[in-house]
């Protein structure tokens, strides 16, 4: 599962930076929900080590708590100061007039600091129960899997205030691939013969959904949007929400053969990329508006033709994901032994 974490952060980076310099329909139905390959790895690791390597409850927490809530407190903090002292309004960040001893609590425990930040207070959720989900039976298991999954599809979100609905949406919207992740750690043997069969088809069905997602209509019926037509109407059933969780399932089966069949290899930028994917989350989207401006200046400059447009935008969009990578091995050199309660790597 390494060079997994590669192919998810590198989706995440994408999506995030894509929404901003001209490619938004290509991030929307192709990356948009790419936090779902993650909370994959985050279920397969979290029972493929309690199997290999059994530890009290006690032990994982504390486990979670140094390396996953104290840099992402660490991160918010660092944020929220930055922002207050400085007062500037930056893509995917929260604004100086969010910002009160008052409304500290609710910034942290909704992951409000950055917009991926939302990330952590969710997934820590479902590590709670992680100890408990080691427990359950593989068919207890399934049937979870199934319950989640088809939550994916229909969301419930009416009953709950506008505020909390992100946070509800989130859990049925992604809780299904943490319980795959699960069902996979446990199969693993079993179902990695049918991966390679069909990883194929299975790409080709990923890209023609994402094809279909670019038209706006289905879009709308999916996460995150707010504005859902009657729950039991056709389109709220096949719209945009089960499009998207079939998409990242049908990416999956590439995705996870392919780092099943390298995982024996050292390719050097993957490994960097997969060591340094939980910093390069914390830390990647407080520079996408520099890079946002960064292209602007290029195209005041160079003022592209149609056909060099797209090519700009992909190295930038390289450069972007080096800058960070960069950016996270220095932050470990200063962290010294430090760094993964403070940088997550």
């Amino acid at each position: 599962m390494h060079y997994l974490r590669a192919f998810a952060i590198v989706c995440i980076l994408l999506e995030h930076l894509w929404w901003y310099i001209g490619l938004y329909e290509e991030a929307r139905a192709y990356l948009h929900g790419s936090s779902i390959y993650f909370l994959f790895i985050s279920g397969y690791l979290c029972q493929h080590l309690s199997s290999r390597r059994p530890s009290s409850a006690k032990t994982y927490y504390r486990r979670k708590i140094e390396n996953v809530i104290s840099p992402y407190l660490m991160w918010s903090l660092l944020t929220i100061l930055f922002v207050w002292i400085t007062g500037q309004t930056r893509i995917g960040v929260i604004s100086p007039d969010k910002i009160c001893w008052a409304n500290l609590p609710r910034i942290l425990l909704l992951g409000w600091a950055q917009g991926p930040y939302w990330y952590i207070p969710f997934v820590s959720g479902l590590f709670l129960i992680s100890p408990l989900l080691t427990r359950i039976g593989d068919a207890r298991m399934l049937h979870v899997f199934l319950i989640f999954f088809a939550l994916a599809i229909c969301i419930p979100i009416r009953p709950w205030s506008e505020e909390f609905v992100p946070y509800v949406l989130r859990y049925s919207y992604f809780g299904w691939s943490f319980f795959l992740g699960f069902l996979y750690a446990r199969f693993k043997r079993r179902i990695d013969p049918f991966l390679n069969l069909y990883v194929g088809p299975a790409l080709v069905l990923g890209i023609l959904l994402g094809l279909r997602l670019l038209q706006p209509d289905w879009f709308t019926f999916g996460y995150p949007s707010y504005d859902f037509p009657e729950p039991d109407s056709i389109a709220f059933i096949l719209g945009g929400s089960l499009a998207q969780s079939l998409q990242k399932l049908f990416f999956l089966v590439p995705a996870v053969s392919l780092a099943n069949h390298f995982s024996r290899k050292h390719i050097v930028v993957l490994d960097w990329l997969a060591t340094y994917s939980f910093s390069l989350y914390f830390t990647h989207h407080f520079f996408v508006q520099d890079f946002v401006r960064l292209q602007k200046w290029l195209f005041t400059v160079l003022e592209p033709g149609p056909l060099v447009i797209l090519p700009l935008q992909l190295g930038l969009s390289v450069l972007f994901i080096a800058f960070n990578l960069v950016l996270a091995m220095v932050l470990k050199k200063l962290f010294g032994r430090w760094s993964r309660r403070f940088i997550g790597a």
